[in-house]
């Protein structure tokens, strides 16, 4: 089992939520509310550790094998946020004044077709 943590170059603080996969898969973990992971994996195996707004970071796991020397430092990737929002806008007619749905009622037709 190898053991990490991962933290922002700038600030020292965790990063939290980052992944931490496998080289290669989709099998990894995120990092702990403390930016802590632990991981089963072969010491000859490497870790890809990513997360938004910081390069990607590979790390053989032979090098965290020692607790002295398992910290993780990932470095922002330069892009800044532009503030831009996307909003989802679901549209749902209303019938009468009062804003309020009303359901039509089906024909007769419509309701004896399902009593056959």
């Amino acid at each position: 089992v190898v053991r990490g943590m991962v933290i922002d170059e700038e600030n020292k603080e965790p990063v939290i939520g980052a992944g931490v996969f496998i080289d290669g898969t989709n099998k990894g973990i995120a990092t702990d509310i403390d930016g802590q992971f632990a991981l089963k994996v072969p010491s000859d195996t490497s870790l890809v550790i990513s997360y938004i707004g910081y390069e990607k970071q590979k790390v053989h796991v032979s090098s965290l094998l020692r607790p002295e020397n398992n910290v993780i430092i990932l470095k922002s990737d330069g892009r800044q946020l532009t503030g831009e929002v996307v909003t989802v806008v679901k549209t749902v007619y209303n019938d009468d004044v009062y804003d309020r749905r009303t359901y039509k009622v089906k024909s007769h037709k419509e309701k004896t077709k399902k009593c056959k």
